[in-house]
């Protein structure tokens, strides 16, 4: 019996079971100082905190709990992580771990109403107060949520980082990079642009030296989305923008198109390409042409489709328009 934790990668459910029964067989008694079997002891424990696997055992006491466990949305260190909890060890949440055992929480359904102090609570609180107030840790643990994917999704973790980070985006769009002055737009100061940021006189006082974490470190099924929320609310599109561009050339401009590229990277590529110009902002002004003549190069190169072609010609021809 295996579980598939992602598209690479497999581990074998026995191998979890041995290592958690030799973990708890060491410690664990009965009431007459006998030791009982591993799997009983195993699953004592997790039904003591899992009302998924409690039901299932009240309802067929010898049912095979590798058949429930098969689809947990969790790797070794995650079960290890789990059995530490279920025996009352110390456990220590961080950025790398706590959506994916926010996760597996949500699917064995171990929640207060089943027992007090529970796994999902916990992690959700030190989500709430460790990770959501930081944009660094924010943007760690969104990254970490891509091999849990649609359990984060459905548990709504995803939708708490992106709300995250689009709040802080919001209070200071700088965190975003600073904006790209096109050919058309270098003669306009700020102050004669509304829609440019400017900071309050506090904010003035401190400059963004310090290294933040980058946006644009995240693959494009978690970019995508979070810029297209920005590009929902009150982001400034010269800072999207910039964001954008940047990302372009993480992902696009640094790769070599060739006869050696392989099918799966020369779908991603495409795959970005025509996101990324579904999301620039309408705005002229906030690209330079040179940007947007090399998104049409790679666009050709890549066989884009159409709409993304023709897109980009129209942006440029826009942009030209007004210079």
């Amino acid at each position: 019996m295996s579980m598939c934790l992602d598209d690479d990668e497999g581990v074998d459910l026995s191998e979890l079971f041995n290592y958690w029964i030799r973990l708890l067989s060491e410690v664990l008694w009965d009431k007459d100082d006998k030791r009982r079997s591993g799997i009983s002891i195993f699953e004592e424990l997790l039904a003591q905190k899992s009302a998924k696997i409690a039901k299932v055992l009240h309802k067929s006491p010898h049912q095979d709990l590798s058949l429930i466990l098969r689809d947990i949305p969790a790797d070794q260190e995650s079960l290890e992580f789990l059995a530490r909890f279920c025996h009352g060890f110390d456990i220590n949440l961080s950025t790398e771990n706590v959506t994916r055992i926010a996760c597996v929480a949500q699917y064995l359904e171990m929640t207060d109403t089943h027992c007090p102090n529970n796994l999902l609570s916990k992690a959700l609180l030190f989500l709430e107060h460790q990770i959501l107030p930081s944009w660094n840790n924010s943007i760690k643990a969104l990254k970490t949520a891509e091999n849990v994917l649609q359990q984060a999704l459905e548990l709504g973790l995803i939708d708490y980082c992106v709300e995250s980070i689009i709040s802080k985006v919001i209070n200071d769009p700088r965190l975003l990079g600073e904006p790209i002055k096109s050919l058309s737009s270098e003669d306009d100061s700020d102050e004669n642009n509304e829609n440019a940021y400017r900071p309050n006189a506090r904010r003035k006082l401190f400059d963004l030296d310090w290294k933040s974490e980058d946006l644009t470190t995240l693959s494009l099924k978690l970019y995508a989305p979070t810029i297209h929320a920005m590009n929902q609310r009150n982001v400034p599109e010269a800072y999207v923008a910039a964001s954008i561009c940047q990302y372009a050339k993480t992902w696009i401009f640094s790769e070599k198109i060739g006869d050696d590229m392989t099918l799966y990277k020369r779908n991603s590529q495409r795959e970005i390409v025509e996101a990324l110009e579904r999301l620039l902002p309408d705005q002229r002004g906030v690209v330079t042409c040179t940007f947007l003549f090399e998104m049409l190069q790679f666009a050709m190169a890549l066989d884009a489709n159409p709409e993304c072609k023709n897109g980009l010609e129209i942006r440029i021809g826009k942009q030209l328009e007004t210079i």
